[in-house]
């Protein structure tokens, strides 16, 4: 368990870090706790396309979705999952969280076809969102007054965890690209789509040279407006926890128009 504690803390510090992201309100406990539930997605993923094999690859998914289960019922399968579970229970995180998160997964290990901004906002919502509403559980702000506010916060952040996560998504061979934003493109729609999912994704220089740049802008645009629709209620303002949520915020828009104004760099 200290050893996957330890695994826990090193890839959501990365994250965090990458994000420019403080924890500068959360005691030693609810840090764990946040580390936790921003890892488990990140673990998991990371374990699952470890490995080459697509079938090994659905096998150690499906291994992931049954020790998260039995963890959460108390019975310890895996020292990662176990970790989880436990701070999962100690706060009461909704389990459809981390199903949520396996969903995330799944369409990116079976490369689901987006076919429209509702479908990447729901990829964000998966991949972040629910991150967000644990953090929102975390600081026992999880009331139905509050959840927009981290609703609107958590899938703007995760349309800018999509973008940085660029690299991830082509060597799996998927991009999370809607196919209504490149239907009215000369060949790009058949360049994006994939009617076997078990081939690799083949982008042609010229597509990412004149039509990936637009798309990553387009993506920054939904995260931007989804960030500004982020409006705190009077009793997040006044929590303690609210410097951090501005500041995650602020930052989160920081990089959204970075990314915006040269795409090209996070391209390569």
């Amino acid at each position: 368990m200290d050893v996957s504690r330890e695994i826990t803390k090193r890839i959501a510090d990365g994250w965090f870090h990458k994000l420019k992201w403080s924890l500068s309100a959360w005691n030693d406990s609810q840090q764990v706790a946040i580390r936790d539930m921003r890892a488990f997605l990140l673990v998991a993923r990371d374990e699952i396309f470890a490995l080459n094999d697509l079938d090994q690859r659905r096998v150690k998914h499906e291994q992931w979705t049954y020790s998260l289960n039995q963890a959460l019922m108390g019975k310890s399968h895996s020292d990662a999952a176990a970790a989880i579970a436990e701070t999962a229970n100690r706060f009461e995180v909704p389990r459809s969280f981390f199903h949520e998160a396996l969903t995330a997964i799944e369409s990116n290990l079976f490369r689901e076809r987006l076919v429209n901004n509702n479908d990447l906002l729901r990829l964000a919502y998966r991949q972040t969102g629910t991150f967000m509403l644990s953090a929102a559980k975390i600081a026992d702000l999880y009331e139905p007054l509050h959840r927009d506010y981290f609703l609107c916060l958590g899938i703007g952040v995760g349309v800018l965890d999509v973008i940085m996560d660029w690299q991830h998504w082509e060597k799996t061979n998927w991009l999370p690209i809607p196919l209504d934003w490149v239907k009215e493109v000369s060949g790009a729609e058949a360049a994006l789509r994939q009617g076997d999912w078990r081939k690799p994704l083949k982008i042609s220089s010229r597509v990412r040279r004149t039509l990936l740049p637009s798309l990553v802008r387009r993506m920054a645009t939904l995260g931007i407006e989804t960030l500004t629709q982020a409006k705190p209620t009077s009793a997040v303002q006044d929590s303690r926890w609210y410097a951090d949520f501005a500041q995650w915020t602020e930052q989160s828009l920081d990089q959204l128009h970075d990314v915006f104004s040269s795409p090209e760099k996070l391209l390569g």
